[in-house]
This record gives structure tokens, sequence and C-alpha cells, in this order.
């Protein structure tokens, strides 16, 4: 929890809210994918490591950078810089896992590039 918490304190706390519509299809809660959206980003966490899609264009900006954090040692790892309208497809690294405790979770983190955010985390 240690890490996560840091990586909730490096963006703006108090508008983020809880949004699945950010993912395509909007799976249930039951899926182990959880979305929540804020103020120029959004975080996506997928307990089990599965792919999803998501409809850009929810977070601010024409383009968002996007960032894996991995919740178990904090390490944030820039994956690129995406044009912000359609759909895009996410795949965590490692395989997918069926059992939650086999250490594959994942937030992918969206920021708006204008917005200048630090590195998640920090």
């Amino acid at each position: 929890m240690e890490y996560v918490t840091k990586l909730m304190k490096s963006r703006p706390l108090l508008d983020r809210l809880p949004d699945q519509t950010l993912l395509r299809g909007t799976p249930s809660s039951r899926s182990g994918i959880v979305a929540t959206l804020g103020n120029g980003y959004a975080m996506i966490y997928s307990s089990q490591g599965v792919s999803f899609t998501i409809t850009m264009g929810k977070v601010s900006g024409t383009e968002v950078k996007a960032w894996w954090y991995n919740p178990r040692n904090g390490v944030s790892t820039l994956i690129g810089e995406f044009y912000n309208s359609g759909r895009h497809v996410f795949n965590p690294p490692g395989a997918p896992t069926s059992n939650t405790r086999d250490g594959n979770d994942w937030i992918l983190v969206l920021d708006d590039i204008n917005r200048g955010f630090s590195v998640p985390g920090r």
C-alpha cells in the first residue's frame, strides 16, 4: 500500500472519482479492472494483468502521456504519448493471471500532456 499511496498523492486527490465508462464495454468490478478519472488524468487498475480498451477523450487535452505503474515496487514506466481520441488497447506487462495473488497487478496512468504532471508516484 505504500507505493499506491505515493501514486495517489502524486495527482490531485479531491476531484478523482470512479468512472468505469473509461473502459470500452464498461466491465463489471468483478473483472478486476477499476477506472478513476481526475482533473487532467485517469488511473486504471488491472488486478490480474489482463488487457483492456480505453475510450480516449475522457481525460482533458489532445494528447495524453501513458505510464504503467507497478504497485508492488513503485516503479513507473513510460509507455508513450497518444492522441486522445478513439479507442486504445493497453496490455499490462507480464502474462495475465487468473488469480490476483499471483502479483501481476498494474495501474495505467493517463496524463494530459499540457498539465505537466511529474512521474507517477513521485
